[in-house]
């Protein structure tokens, strides 16, 4: 609902990456990677490369050099949906996936469940993040989707989130524009609180600390606020039309990154009974997990 990535299809996940995969893109870019700062190998491909290089295309550009930057664009793209420790760089395992995406068919559907992939490194993230040290020993650092977590947050809590003024209804998507439930918050003008910026740290921790369930926006797509994104239009395709597998219980699959999904945990958000306490969310063994 909040990004309408399909979750029919493959899993997002990559063979055993080739150990001359920096060769490999070098020959497919015609151009070398610069070398990287740190000792050793190239951690994966770095954003601000792809950037500078392969942002600007002309109208007059052969089909090849239009495949180029399509697959520059893919790698940006998946670099940013899912980002990791290593820094503003693609990993190397995305790369299997845009070549897959380029040098195929354009198919009907899309090939790849990118829904379930975001959740599952969304997970692994958050769980590295609340652990004292992560499963590779280093400090906790938060690698996820920033902009699709700071979206939920806004649909569900009042912590931190802005208040829109004078709702833009319907709202103005431009000619042949696609909308999900986050548009409302991107299109809509917002106010934020004065003191939002000075000590918000210690301001949230506290918020946090005394929120009241009876605060938490449990269903956030109402009729209302349905009506208030689309009107009259369409739904985006792969918002709803993936609504079969909401309750699916099943692991989530990312690269190396399995994590199970454990809806009845949250009955609540689809607007159903939730038991208290929840059912016990069913595990995976640790080995798996790593």
């Amino acid at each position: 609902m909040i990004t309408a990535l399909p979750i029919r299809g493959e899993p997002v996940v990559s063979p055993r990456v080739s150990p001359s995969w920096a060769l490999d893109i070098a020959a497919r870019f015609g151009m070398e990677m610069p070398e990287s700062q740190r000792s050793g190998n190239p951690r994966g491909i770095p954003l601000v490369w792809l950037r500078d290089n392969f942002l600007n295309l002309s109208s007059f550009a052969n089909e090849e050099t239009r495949k180029r930057h399509l697959f520059a664009y893919l790698l940006w793209l998946l670099g940013n949906l899912f980002p990791n420790s290593h820094g503003d760089v693609v990993v190397p395992g995305l790369i299997y996936i845009a070549e897959n995406m380029v040098d195929e068919p354009l198919p009907e559907q899309p090939k790849y469940s990118f829904g379930s992939a975001m959740l599952s490194h969304t997970y692994r993230g958050l769980c590295d993040a609340t652990q004292k040290t992560s499963f590779a020993q280093k400090a906790p650092l938060l690698c996820v989707a920033y902009e699709f977590l700071q979206l939920w947050s806004w649909e569900y809590l009042p912590v931190g989130r802005p208040r829109i003024v004078q709702p833009i209804y319907p709202y103005d998507f431009g000619e042949g524009a696609s909308a999900t439930m986050a548009t409302r918050w991107t299109k809509a003008r917002k106010r934020w609180s004065p003191d939002i910026a000075k000590n918000c740290y210690p301001m949230y921790h506290q918020q946090f600390e005394i929120l009241d369930e009876a605060e938490v926006t449990w269903n956030p797509w109402t009729q209302d606020q349905l009506k208030m994104v689309f009107d009259a239009r369409h739904f985006t395709p792969g918002m709803l039309t993936d609504s079969a597998f909401w309750l699916t219980r099943c692991n989530l699959l990312f690269l190396w990154c399995v994590e199970p999904y454990n809806p009845e945990r949250v009955m609540r958000q689809f607007g159903l009974y939730q038991e208290i306490p929840p059912p016990f969310p069913r595990r995976i063994d640790e080995e798996t997990h790593k």
